[in-house]
């Protein structure tokens, strides 16, 4: 879970990847909402395209029940069927050309009342006697009396191909009788189709699968066609394409009509303008996981690596190298990485020297500060003692006694550290010579807690503030307390030198604060606690905290935030 947060926190994701991966995810799904829409408007023009064919073969519907009833209805009602289908020869001539003319008129009124039909006829086969109405085509009269010969299939519609024109033909038999009509289907199509606009190959078939397709493999593809229920759809391969075949059924007889519509026809017929939006899009689909693996070779890979070579820097590896081949032709991240080489290289070679070179800065710097120091205290300490009148020998000789101890103590300083003890019995010393000097206007409170006695401080660190009390803070006409305190607090040892006088002025304090965050010296800013500061950064590794500022009521304080250190480790 953590090396997920830390992957999805990566540059190369927020970057890279995540506006990539939103951008494809956009993509996706225009493409899919252009494809539904196209399949959509595709439903609804195949659903119009079949509705068109259902209101079109209902009308032919009509025009073919029409035709059977008047058939029915001529061999039940008609006196011309009932006279003709009973007599075997041709006797009484007036009645027969009577009954004759009667049978004529109805195929007339047949033609007539049926714009789809061309031609009707009738055969009684007791008489030998074959009428023909409408339709003068001499091809389609020998096939229908190539049919009246007793072995065929009637009373079904069918469609015959009779010279090169087809037809929808009926042939019924009723005992010795037969009886059709022929309609072209050329014509058909004219009247039931016209302005339909049909998409693909329109096709009428009968229950024998001979269809009015024009197109061979069509015919044959259609053909073969394994017959199913009335409505349906199914595909079809023909020369090596797909088609989807749309066919409804008469409710009366078995008579279809169909589309085939090629797959692809639809997309076909999209605007130029939505096919180039879809075929960008795709395009897009397929370039944005190769930006993402591009991006990832040229930018995401050499930011992983190199954010692993930092990784192993910093803890401490500095023996680690990339080792990817930068090539010939670098980019700015190549050149990174063998720059990073080289730039470890370089700190490997400079490294030992720049630390010796610190260490041997540091321990002059310690010399010359400490020298600075001593010569700092012994004028200071000489000074006091001249001021002393001949007559104030008891006073000279307890100066002489502090000023022993006070010597003593810098002399024999052998060590960077002294216990806080130490250190504070030092500066009691130091605060006891200087009331010697000052008498009733100077007085001091030194106090620390048991539990820092053994703490270990830099020497002398506490009588360069306590010093600038003195300078600054006593005034000729009142008392000046100087405080110093030890505790720990929060952690830390705090020392705070406090004096009761009129504080440093805000200039000073200004100076103050800005030396302690700049670590710059000043030469308008005492040097005793400038070379104090500088002692602890280095002592402490810049672990010391400062404060400097005037009390509420009066007075400059500092304080010191130390490490506490017993016996010379960091407790």
């Amino acid at each position: 879970m953590e090396m997920q947060k830390k992957k999805v926190n990566s540059i190369v994701w927020q970057v890279v990847f995540f506006p990539l991966g939103v951008v494809m995810l956009i993509l996706i799904i225009a493409v899919f909402l252009c494809f539904f829409s196209i399949q959509v408007l595709s439903n609804r023009e195949v659903e119009s395209n079949v509705n068109a064919l259902q209101i079109s073969l209902n009308q032919l519907d009509n025009e073919l029940n029409r035709i059977d009833e008047a058939f029915i209805e001529y061999w039940n009602k008609n006196k011309s069927y009932a006279y003709l289908s009973r007599i075997s020869e041709r006797r009484h001539i007036d009645l027969f050309l009577e009954y004759q003319l009667e049978t004529i008129n109805w195929m007339n009124n047949q033609v007539s009342l049926c714009s789809d039909v061309q031609g009707a006829f009738v055969y009684y086969e007791n008489l030998d006697l074959l009428l023909f109405r409408g339709g003068t085509n001499a091809k389609m009269h020998e096939y229908i009396k190539s049919r009246l010969d007793g072995s065929g299939i009637y009373n079904h519609w069918e469609f015959v191909t009779v010279d090169k024109e087809q037809y929808l033909i009926n042939i019924k038999k009723y005992d010795s009788f037969y009886g059709g009509v022929w309609l072209p289907v050329t014509q058909i199509s004219q009247q039931l189709m016209v302005g339909g606009g049909l998409p693909g190959n329109v096709y009428m078939m009968d229950w024998k699968n001979e269809n009015t397709s024009d197109q061979p493999s069509v015919y044959e593809a259609l053909k073969n066609l394994d017959m199913k229920s009335d409505g349906s759809m199914e595909k079809i391969r023909v020369e090596n394409r797909i088609y989807y075949n749309y066919m409804v059924k008469t409710p009366s007889d078995n008579v279809y009509f169909g589309v085939m519509i090629p797959k692809g026809f639809f997309f076909d017929r999209v605007p130029p303008t939505v096919k180039a939006i879809l075929i960008l899009l795709l395009l897009c689909m397929i370039l944005v996981p190769m930006l993402i693996v591009w991006l990832r070779r040229k930018i995401a890979r050499p930011i992983q690596v190199i954010d692993r070579a930092m990784k192993a820097v910093g803890e401490g590896d500095m023996d680690y190298r990339i080792g990817e081949k930068v090539p010939v032709y670098p980019n700015e991240l190549e050149r990174l990485m063998e720059g990073f080489n080289h730039m470890l290289n370089e700190i490997n070679q400079l490294e030992m020297n720049l630390y010796r070179t610190k260490i041997r800065e540091q321990q002059i710097k310690l010399k010359y500060i400490s020298q600075m120091i001593q010569p700092h205290f012994v004028l200071n300490a000489l000074n006091i003692v001249y001021t002393y009148r001949e007559n104030e020998f008891p006073l000279v000789k307890k100066m002489v006694r502090y000023l022993m101890e006070y010597f003593r103590y810098i002399v024999y300083l052998k060590t960077d550290f002294v216990t806080l003890s130490q250190e504070m019995r030092h500066i009691e010393n130091y605060l006891n010579i200087q009331k010697e000097r000052y008498l009733e206007s100077f007085d001091f409170f030194v106090e620390w807690e048991s539990e820092t006695s053994d703490c270990m401080i830099p020497p002398l660190i506490i009588q360069s503030f306590a010093e600038n009390c003195l300078k600054y803070g006593r005034r000729e006409d009142d008392m000046v307390f100087v405080y110093v305190l030890a505790n720990i607090q929060d952690g830390k040892l705090r020392l705070m030198i406090a004096d009761s006088g009129d504080g440093f002025s805000e200039e000073s304090l200004k100076k103050l604060h800005s030396f302690i965050e700049t670590r710059q010296y000043r030469k308008d800013l005492g040097i005793g606690i400038q070379n104090a500061i500088e002692r602890m950064d280095i002592l402490y590794d810049k672990k010391v905290g400062i404060s400097i500022h005037n009390a509420l009521s009066g007075g400059a304080v500092v304080e010191l935030f130390l490490p506490v250190m017993k016996g010379g480790y960091h407790v």
